[in-house]
């Protein structure tokens, strides 16, 4: 195996200092796409999963979306290949124990449940504005605060956006590669084609949430455009832009780590009605989600570095860079419950 190929190098071995995955919440998903009774295999932090959505009931006409461990106690089935929904318990294909949403032990058909004292993990999970979120940390700690709520969700002078202005893809990258777009705004000039190098008009932390405004001149076909943009990260898998003039946009990239070499990507745009009456997304706000996605997963953006880059841990930053690039990974230590792994010798 060539193991010069950063496609088959681990994230460490890329010169990421950190051993752990991050702590926080991350995208798996959007609520349409988890049809009632659906059952599907993932692979998120280096784990086999299965959700699924329960059954309606009271509380939950819709039902809910659960997480759990894929293999089946009992004797390893994978629960996703055959497993079926009753209720908010998911029934083992291969001798029909069933386990219900908390990763407990439901029936065994031919014996009795106490018999056996058998659970699986159950991860926190929460829809929010369409989003699927699932909570991971490394201590195994519970949620210790909420995903992002959009308004832009819930506003009806915005189109829905799934599944029209929604994709998903896995990338050689780590979540923190994406994320550190937040204080590197130089790279909007030579990547995006900005017509200048923006300027931050606004760094504030508050706890795992950092908002980072700029503004400045994106170069179009009729000429340079004066582009303001509020930005905020949760943690380090998600990312909200808002285009706050013009044709109002926002956007959701979130990248899940799928294990130590690649990060499923997922992006969501909102994008306003030019008509308030209108339900079906015009040309133009489909040319904005098609752009935005293109910058994205592009193969010549983001995409491009990211997937053969090599983490500096002390770059040579240099004036405004070095201050914002430094108060972003002191920020970002947070979600990280260990030191640094070793010292990388990339600097």
């Amino acid at each position: 195996m060539d193991r010069s190929n950063p496609h088959l190098q681990t994230f460490q071995e890329r010169g990421f200092p950190h051993a752990d995955y991050p702590t926080g919440w991350f995208q798996v998903g959007w609520s349409d796409a988890f049809a009632r009774g659906q059952v599907v295999a993932e692979t998120y932090f280096g784990q086999d999963l299965v959700l699924y959505r329960t059954d309606p009931d009271d509380a939950n006409a819709a039902g809910r979306i659960v997480a759990l461990d894929a293999y089946c106690p009992h004797m390893g089935a994978h629960l996703a290949y055959g497993g079926s929904v009753e209720g908010d318990c998911l029934r083992c294909p291969y001798h029909g124990w069933s386990w219900d949403d908390a990763g407990r032990n439901a029936e065994i058909p031919y014996g009795e449940r106490g018999s056996v004292n058998a659970s699986t993990r159950s991860w926190p999970v929460r829809e929010v504005s369409g989003i699927v979120f699932l909570w991971h940390a490394a201590d195994g700690s519970a949620p210790s605060w909420d995903p992002p709520r959009m308004p832009e969700a819930d506003a009806a002078d915005f189109y829905r956006p799934y599944p029209w202005a929604t994709h998903r893809e896995p990338m050689h990258m780590h979540p923190q590669f994406a994320a550190e777009n937040f204080p590197d705004l130089a790279h909007m000039r030579y990547v995006h084609r900005w017509a200048e190098i923006p300027e931050i008009s606004l760094w504030q932390e508050d706890g795992p949430v950092l908002q980072v405004d700029y503004d400045g001149l994106v170069t179009t076909p009729k000429g340079p455009v004066r582009v303001a943009t509020a930005n905020t990260a949760y943690g380090v898998g998600l990312n909200v832009n808002r285009v706050l003039h013009g044709l109002r946009s926002t956007t959701l990239g979130a990248f899940t780590p799928i294990d130590q070499t690649r990060s499923e990507g997922f992006i969501t745009v909102w994008v306003a009605k030019r008509d308030k009456d209108s339900t079906e997304p015009d040309g133009l706000a489909r040319g904005i989600a098609a752009a935005n996605t293109r910058e994205l997963f592009g193969p010549d953006a983001d995409r491009r570095v990211w997937e053969h880059q090599r983490y500096r841990e002390h770059p040579l930053a240099v004036g405004y860079e070095a201050r914002y690039t430094r108060a972003f990974r002191t920020w970002t230590r947070q979600f990280y419950p260990e030191p640094a792994l070793i010292s990388t010798g990339s600097s």
